[in-house]
């Protein structure tokens, strides 16, 4: 009895140990499992690590994609996670500071070393994510075949349904099927009901030929 008490109780210890240690070194622990997820994907990213904890991961200096030209950056992201039956999922993202490159092909959008982070087509029809989402100086610049278009947002909210925020479009000039626009300027409002976008606001066009 006694000599099964204290191996119980040095199992005990060492597991205690172990889950010090493990949670003393999390960040390089988090850091190694998204370095061997990157690679695999064969991404170039860079990041540091914030804040690691149960609920909570915070990354700030993100790049993704080439240094010299990154397809995506960001002074922060914050992820929150929840926990369920079904095991730990994503709850709310928080980010700022975005900035992502990318282009319309004619049938969709890439965004270069971030496609290789987002999940396979399926064939099923897209959906909004079911998390909560606080953007703050957001912005995109996206080439097209009819010209370059700037984007930018802010808004809270969760994608699904009550989501509010605003989007600012810019585009110096767009030409497509014999037509051209210079200056176009939108600023709107942009909510999602139902899983349904809205987006309310005016469009300006300085020339239209």
């Amino acid at each position: 009895m006694r000599k099964r008490s204290i191996i119980a109780i040095t199992l005990s210890s060492s597991v205690a140990i172990v889950a010090l240690v493990a949670w003393l070194n999390r960040a390089d622990i988090v850091t190694g499992y998204v370095d061997d997820a990157l690679k695999q994907r064969g991404v170039n990213a860079s990041y540091d690590v914030d804040q690691i904890g149960l609920r909570t991961q915070r990354l700030t200096n993100v790049v993704i994609g080439d240094p010299a030209r990154p397809d995506l950056t960001a002074a922060l992201i914050e992820v929150t996670m929840q926990y369920g039956l079904s095991g730990p999922t994503i709850a709310a993202v928080r980010a700022d500071g975005v900035r992502l490159r990318g282009r319309w092909t004619g049938d969709k959008f890439s965004f270069g070393a971030v496609d290789k982070l987002l999940p396979a087509d399926d064939g099923t029809p897209p959906e909004l994510p079911d998390i909560a989402l606080a953007l703050s100086h957001a912005s995109a610049a996206i080439d097209t075949p009819w010209g370059k278009i700037g984007l930018g947002a802010a808004g809270t909210g969760h994608l699904r349904d009550g989501f509010a925020g605003r989007l600012a479009l810019r585009a110096p000039r767009l030409a497509m099927a014999g037509c051209s626009l210079d200056a176009t300027e939108a600023m709107l409002r942009v909510k999602i009901e139902r899983q349904v976008p809205i987006l309310v606001g005016p469009l300006g066009v300085s020339r239209l030929s």
